[in-house]
């Protein structure tokens, strides 16, 4: 009766239930998708004595070490009635808003701002990734789809493996409202429609502020190609521009402050960088898009599609240019931008070319990829289409196949429910202190108490994470201190050895405390300057010498403001005119 009534209704609810399905242990409550990776201890979370599998996404530490924390300060922040601005707990001081990483003000994340407890995390992970499936699942049944291959279409992307295995990273905040920018295009496209044109400038929004550039521009490229190829006439073309611009106009006060903190920013995506637009997989990760199971030995590890995903997209692909119908110009074009990204991600002459142009040449395609999985996910549903017809039984092995596939390649199992910011006794130990000695910071000797974890406690700790930092404070602290070297958290800035130059540095920086393992001794060239103050679950010395440092002052402030102002008149001014010139 809903199927009948409410197709979408159905469709969402249907793919809902599949999603609780793949995700049962963790609905149930036995696992969580927090990760394990970094936490307030060496080894994880403080007093988890859980299981510890195998990690299940494709960058566990991510969220243990940035993002988890980051939204603790931002949380409090907004509870506060404050906007959370600037965060002094890091470095000399990193902005915050600005930080696409911090997510200060991203749409999506609401429910964590109100309480960013473990049962939120997982509520906002899978209902992010049943947001990425029902939009893709509603821009099937607008583009002609029946309704079992937009449920096969919308299943492909919700569990397929560039979404589930990055579940827990910040760019899923901008592809997972990608769908929804399409579908409100193609509405506005077809006809002048107020809510069409609402609806894409929200999308766009949501999409500015979503925290990850990157993906933006990647997906941006699809919608813009979108509006070129299947707008019909200059005006279509017109609306469907303005109504993105509005969304950007609105994210201004995010805009602003990026660019001047860009213009000033060291990051890891320059010119013959592994993250730069022009880095290239080697040909051997093509073996990983099926699936796990097809990998050939040593292939480095990429996203999966599933094989019978896979198959239908090929199917979809021949059809939409073989033997077309009113739907194939649609899958056409989206048959050609998952070639074009493929052709970005493993071919060199290619990737060449792409990483040479301006902009283009900071994305990271191997990473942000939406465009390749959304363009294979809506293929499958076409070939799943065409190949059953009219035969709903065979249309409903196909879903089968691929929702049966899908689940089983899930990935896990995740571990047992923790808090990640549990604190360990001496944070509260640190705490005290410091709030009777403002003006003192403190440091680490290899990853105890992670830099961005610091944060979370309101610990000021001069490591940091060296995306988007203000390039003066990374000269500073690189001066005296060193990179920890592979095989992995190469992107923090922290002490691997100690020595007389590095401990004139801390005592530059304000350290009054150095935190280490407890069975860490100083060198003899720094032991006279180092007193041990704590001998619990880890070591604390007290640094001689050390001159108060409070941290730079905010930088961004006017930038800020700027982008209110312009964004307060000119994202409602946009949509406005929009609206009535429509």
């Amino acid at each position: 009766m809903v199927l009948h009534r409410h197709p979408l209704v159905a469709g969402w609810l249907a793919l809902g239930a599949l999603l609780a399905a793949a995700y049962m242990p963790v609905v149930a409550g036995r696992q969580t998708l927090l990760a394990l990776d970094a936490g307030v201890m060496p080894d994880g979370p403080y007093g988890y004595t859980g299981p510890r599998p195998a990690p299940a996404v494709f960058d566990p530490a991510a969220s243990a070490i940035k993002y988890v924390p980051y939204m603790k300060p931002a949380s409090e922040s907004w509870r506060r009635g404050e906007v959370p601005f600037w965060n002094p707990y890091n470095g000399g001081g990193v902005p915050f808003w600005a930080n696409g990483e911090a997510f200060a003000c991203a749409p999506l994340r609401g429910p964590l701002y109100v309480s960013p407890t473990p049962a939120v995390w997982n509520a906002y992970y899978l209902g992010r990734l049943l947001l990425a499936g029902g939009l893709t699942f509603s821009l099937a049944l607008a583009l002609g789809l029946a309704w079992l291959p937009a449920v096969t279409a919308g299943a492909a992307y919700m569990l397929g493996g560039y979404v589930v295995l990055g579940l827990n990273l910040f760019h899923l905040d901008v592809d997972a409202v990608l769908p929804g920018l399409l579908l409100a295009l193609e509405m506005l496209l077809r006809r002048r429609s107020h809510a069409a044109f609402a609806l894409a400038g929200l999308a766009s929004w949501v999409m500015c502020l979503g925290g990850s550039q990157q993906a933006l521009v990647a997906d941006l490229i699809l919608a813009a190609a979108w509006v070129l190829v299947r707008g019909r006439g200059r005006g279509a073309r017109l609306r469907a521009g303005w109504a993105v611009a509005c969304g950007a106009a609105g994210a201004l006060p995010h805009w602003l402050p990026f660019a001047e903190l860009l213009s000033r920013a060291h990051h890891l995506h320059g010119e013959g960088s592994l993250r730069a637009g022009a880095a290239v997989l080697p040909l051997a990760s093509l073996s990983c898009l099926p699936g796990p199971w097809a990998a050939v030995a040593g292939a480095p590890p990429f996203y999966y599609m599933g094989g019978a995903v896979g198959l239908l997209a090929l199917a979809g692909g021949w059809l939409a240019w073989a033997r077309p119908d009113r739907a194939a110009p649609a899958f056409r074009l989206l048959g050609v931008a998952a070639a074009a990204e493929l052709a970005v991600i493993f071919v060199a002459p290619v990737a060449g070319l792409v990483g040479r142009l301006p902009l283009l040449g900071l994305v990271w395609w191997a990473k942000y990829a939406a465009p390749l999985f959304l363009g294979v996910a809506l293929l499958a549903g076409y070939g799943a289409g065409r190949l059953a017809g009219r035969r709903l039984g065979m249309a409903g092995l196909l879903a089968l196949a691929v929702c049966a596939e899908l689940v089983a390649l899930r990935p896990g199992p995740f571990p047992a429910p923790h808090d990640p910011l549990r604190p360990a006794p001496y944070i509260g130990w640190l705490q005290a202190r410091l709030a009777r000695e403002p003006g003192w910071r403190i440091c680490g000797v290899g990853n105890v108490l992670m830099p961005n974890m610091a944060a979370a406690f309101r610990l000021p700790d001069v490591r940091l994470e060296d995306t988007l930092i203000d390039r003066d404070q990374y000269r500073i602290l690189f001066d005296g201190l060193s990179a920890p070297k592979p095989p992995r958290l190469s992107m923090f800035i922290t002490l691997d050895a100690m020595d007389a130059r590095r401990l004139a540095t801390l005592r530059g920086l304000g350290v009054r405390y150095l935190l280490s393992a407890r069975d860490w001794r100083p060198p003899a060239s720094v032991a006279s300057a180092l007193s041990r103050v704590y001998r619990d679950e880890i070591a604390i010395w007290r640094v001689s010498g050390a001159k108060s440092f409070a941290g730079f002052p905010e930088r961004g402030r006017r930038w800020f403001r700027a982008g209110c102002l312009a964004g307060g008149i000119l994202g409602p001014g946009l949509l406005l005119a929009g609206l009535l010139l429509l």
